[in-house]
Parts: C-alpha cells; sequence; structure tokens
C-alpha cells in the first residue's frame, strides 16, 4: 500500500554535475554527484487536478497538468489547454511523443532521460539527481491492476522531491496528490505507481524553465 503522508523536508539546491550535452540531451550521473546528494529534498510544487473544462472529460490531462506544475514552479503561468495545444496532439490527451514538441513549443527546456538505459535503479538516480538541483521531473509511472500490458506508461506524474524511503510524487489522483511512492513499489509490477514494465524502457524529463538564448 502506498504511503500517504506528506515528506517533511527542506529542498536543498546543490550543484547537479551530468556527464553529457545540453538541455535537449540526456546524461549519465556521475557516481560522485549521487555520492553528494542530500538525504531529503521537497520542492515547492503544489499538486493540481486536471482542467475541468478540457473538451473530452472521460480522459485525463496528466500531461499537460504536470507539465502546468513544472512551469509554475519556474515562475511561468500557462493554461493546461495552452500546454494541450502546443503539443499538437493527435488525441484528446498528450502521449509521450507529444510532451516534447510540447516543451519545444512552449519554449521550455529539459534534459530527457538517456535512450538505452534499462534499469529502474538508474533511473532513480537520475531523477534524484535532478531534484537535488532544483529540478523537477515529468516521468511516466504504470498503474496497477495494469489494464493496458501493451504500454510502456499509463500515466504522469511530477517528481518533486525523495527521502531515504522513496520519491515524492504529485499525481493529480489521489485524495490529495502529493504521495510518497517507495523504492520498493517503483520497481514491482503490483504497486499502484511503478516503474517497472516487461520493457524496461522509462520516460523522463526534468523540466529546467524556459530556454535562455
Amino acid at each position: 500500500m502506498i504511503d500517504r503522508r506528506r515528506i517533511a523536508g527542506v529542498a536543498v539546491v546543490v550543484v547537479l554535475l551530468v556527464a553529457g550535452g545540453g538541455p535537449r540531451s540526456g546524461g549519465r550521473v556521475r557516481a560522485d554527484t549521487l555520492d553528494s546528494l542530500p538525504d531529503a529534498v521537497l520542492l515547492a510544487v503544489r499538486d493540481v487536478a486536471w482542467d475541468p473544462g478540457r473538451p473530452n472529460t472521460t480522459v485525463g490531462w496528466c500531461g499537460e497538468a504536470s507539465i502546468q506544475m513544472a512551469l509554475r514552479y519556474h515562475g511561468i503561468e500557462q493554461t493546461q489547454d495552452a500546454i494541450h495545444r502546443a503539443g499538437n496532439p493527435d488525441h484528446d490527451d498528450l502521449y509521450a511523443y507529444e510532451i516534447d514538441p510540447a516543451l519545444d513549443a512552449l519554449g521550455v527546456c529539459f534534459v530527457a532521460w538517456p535512450e538505452g538505459e534499462t534499469t529502474v535503479d538508474r533511473f532513480v538516480d537520475w531523477i534524484r539527481a535532478h531534484l537535488a538541483g532544483g529540478v523537477p521531473a515529468l516521468c511516466g509511472v504504470k498503474l496497477h491492476p495494469d489494464g493496458n500490458p501493451d504500454w510502456t506508461l499509463d500515466h504522469f506524474v511530477l517528481v518533486v522531491g525523495y527521502d531515504r524511503t522513496g520519491l515524492v510524487m504529485n499525481t493529480q489522483l489521489d485524495m490529495d496528490g502529493q504521495i510518497l511512492v517507495s523504492y520498493e513499489e517503483l520497481v514491482s509490477i503490483e504497486s499502484a505507481y511503478a516503474f517497472a514494465n516487461r520493457w524496461n524502457i522509462f520516460f523522463g524529463r526534468a523540466i529546467l524553465g524556459p530556454c535562455r538564448e
């Protein structure tokens, strides 16, 4: 069962050292960076609900809401409708392949989880390193029981913190929205929120904020 208590702590900003290139490139987090991370980080990002005025209320705007939360953290106000339209989606909500175009159209810089990395542990380390640098991460999760076994993700969340036991996610779904999901749950195919999937393909975008010229 998910621990729904809010994590206590303060956001600690440290220098984020990532091997690799610029804002659109992936990068492997260096081992010495992981050794220097604080024990707990919690960014000041309030959970938000899906826009009740979305055209099709039978689908959720989890991608739109997650991007909206990340932009608010960086001091940018955008409606979920504007974010939705920025992705020029083929569906009534943003799919994974439409997240990057939406961020690009909105002038938002981000670091993409590098393709080819295939372990949950590495993915969690990558997320924690960005959080320690004051950067929230938009991530895809599987929801169990799994109604879509052929999908690598079912839902988007904004990861806004961590402690020694797990990651803090703004889910838009639970009673208070913000929950602590244990590291054990993240690798379980029975957990309500998990990164684990049978392909070991993970979706993560560390949202850096507005691009600068």
